[in-house]
């Protein structure tokens, strides 16, 4: 029985990506304690922009996209940046998210090259029903923990675990709040979403690996309405560099009349701090990392009065007191961080697993590689979690957690220093930077936010060995279908009864995150799936295309889309990821797809 100090799953941090976990987990019925420190948010918007797929997995437990579109951001693209010498002086190159350093650069009045900004497509092609979101971190956490909550997610908030232990028949965890009280929490798993310095990885002995410390920054949050008409042109970033002062700074604006002011400050290379010989340019990075950790006890030019921050914000502004006068100058907060790029060696230790920036840590990046690779880390364990809990699936099935975020993790952190916003970080030579340990080229955008591909033990990718052959990632309508990868998104209408004369407009993806699905043009299939599911005791759904479903756009079919012909078929996962394919049904389907499903689902029959 669960009781108040006792669930199947702790999440210990309440951040973005611990509370998409207890909301995923509640979504899967699974019983969970979120064990947060701070009471609310922090007053830094931090994370801001969420792509089309991670809107997907919101919508499917129950939080509309349209919900998330706050304030003026880009609508549905990625925000736009420009070099400036200051926001109200010259304005030179516009800096592109995915250019590599050779290509020519765009003025300010010129528009944005690469992908468009709009939905996740290009021209008539269309690889979502949504479009990216821009909205704070601080407005969308507080949406995330209603859901939670009404799902029936257990959040402890201003509690800070001061311990732990796992054994080989579950997990405990002791929390103590402000006022001294203590609780002792037990369960079976915890997922540590304990951050960037997590505790829990450090304490499970998790190395990390990757280009690690890139600077340590400051920021000062402010209001500023006499700027706001500098959004106008469509640009959002400016890197202030390239000044005789050599003052150097990045200046973003969230859409909702707050501006981030962010400077390095690192005494090496901060552009107010004298010479110093212990500047590190040694190509060792552990030597590099432990020479900066040093550096951030001794951090220069940290604007620690209002009046020094003010006296920056003018600097990064341009504009003189007869502009903008003090008054005007709203002050919201300051903050330290370290920004840096790490992907730790394992994403779980015995029945501890890391998600978020536990396992993975990367600089803000306009890929979405962030906090967005967080959310899809929650969604992908909390199935396989549920699962085991109903005991539908052997335990085993967990060690694919690992096998298939981690190199999502390490794909996307080499792709940041491949790219020119991160390009100057990467060391030089022979890509010996790299996490996933080889060489790396620029890939393509689309194929990066909906395209990657998972090699597990839960996929049958129907190719010789283990699939390392196949690339990273491609765009859904080059990989059409490929198990392993995200089901596509094709426009569908959904019949009714015949006594109802209307007809339901949906994309594929919403027949998906409830449990296993077989969809088939073929009928026969039907059995099929009804017969696995009762030898293997795991419901699976059948869905006839053609029947229970239709495609609302001729010229974008089943077939096509899932490359398989008019008899096969195609198993798609809970979480919305192909795990089998039949290009067509051939003799003695019936046995192969029985073995097929335990297979893919670990059951434990």
């Amino acid at each position: 029985m669960t009781t108040p100090n006792q669930a199947p799953v702790i999440v210990i941090g309440g951040s973005l990506v611990g509370l998409a976990s207890a909301l995923f987990l509640s979504a899967h019925s699974v019983p969970v304690v979120l064990v947060e420190r701070h009471t609310a948010s922090s007053p830094h918007p931090r994370a801001i922009g969420y792509t089309p797929r991670t809107l997907e997995l919101l919508e499917s437990v129950g939080i509309p996209a349209s919900s998330l579109r706050a304030g003026k951001g880009p609508p549905g693209g990625r925000p736009r940046r420009i070099k400036v010498q200051s926001l109200a002086g010259e304005w030179t190159d516009e800096q592109h998210w995915n250019n590599n350093s050779n290509s020519n650069n765009t003025k300010p009045n010129g528009g944005p090259k690469g992908p468009p900004g709009g939905p996740p497509g290009d021209g008539a092609k269309v690889y979502s029903p949504l479009i990216s979101a821009a909205i704070t971190q601080d407005r969308l956490e507080p949406i995330l923990r209603r859901r939670a909550v009404e799902l029936g997610a257990d959040l402890r908030l201003g509690w800070k675990m001061t311990s732990w232990a796992q054994s080989a028949d579950g997990v405990s965890v002791t929390a103590v709040n402000k006022q001294g009280e203590q609780v002792t929490l037990d369960g079976s798993y915890i997922v540590a979403c304990d951050g960037a310095r997590s505790a829990l990885r450090e304490q499970l002995g998790i190395p990390t690996t990757g280009v690690g410390h890139l600077r340590s920054l400051c920021s000062i949050m402010f209001r500023c309405a006499p700027v706001e008409h500098y959004l106008d042109r469509g640009f959002v970033q400016f890197a202030i560099e390239g000044r005789d002062d050599g003052f150097e700074a990045f200046l973003v604006s969230y859409h909702d009349g707050r501006w981030a002011l962010m400077w390095n400050t690192d005494p090496a290379d901060a552009p107010d701090a004298p010479d110093s010989s212990d500047n590190d340019n040694d190509n060792d990075n552990n030597n590099k990392n432990k020479n900066k950790n040093k550096n951030r006890n001794n951090r220069t030019n940290t604007a620690d009065t209002p009046e020094a921050q003010r006296a920056l914000v003018r600097k990064a502004l341009g504009l003189g007191p007869d502009v903008v006068r003090d008054e005007d100058i709203e002050l919201v907060a300051v903050g330290h961080w370290d920004m840096s790029a790490r992907i730790a060696e394992r994403f779980s230790s015995g029945r501890v697993f890391l998600a978020g920036d536990a396992a993975h840590t990367l600089p803000p990046n306009r890929g979405g590689y962030g906090a967005n690779t967080g959310f899809a880390d929650a969604h992908n364990l909390a199935w396989k979690v549920a699962a085991v809990r109903s005991g539908a699936a052997d335990a085993s099935i967990l060690a694919t957690y690992d096998e298939e975020r981690r190199p999502v993790a390490l794909v996307r952190h080499d792709q940041l220093f491949v790219r020119d916003d991160y390009k100057p970080y990467a060391r030089s030579g022979g890509g010996d930077w790299a996490a996933t340990g080889r060489a790396v080229e620029v890939l393509d955008d689309i194929a990066m936010e909906l395209g990657q591909i998972y090699r597990s033990a839960g996929v049958v990718l129907g190719v010789e060995g283990d699939g390392d052959g196949l690339p990273d990632a491609m765009r859904p309508d080059e990989w059409r279908g490929q198990p392993g990868t995200r089901a596509p998104h094709v426009a569908m209408v959904r019949r009714e009864t015949e006594e109802e004369e209307e007809e339901e407009e949906i994309s594929s993806l919403a027949l998906f995150g409830r449990g296993w699905v077989l969809l088939s043009r073929d009928g026969g299939w039907r059995g099929v799936a009804d017969g696995a599911g009762t030898r293997v005791g795991v419901a699976c759904e059948f869905v006839c295309v053609g029947e229970d479903v239709v495609e609302a756009n001729e010229r974008e079919t089943f077939e096509d889309s899932f490359g398989v012909g008019p008899s096969g078929a195609v198993l798609v996962r809970p979480d919305g990821f192909i795990a089998w394919r039949a290009a067509e049904r051939g003799p003695g389907f019936e046995g192969d797809f029985a073995d097929v499903f335990r297979r893919v689902t670990f059951a434990r029959v």
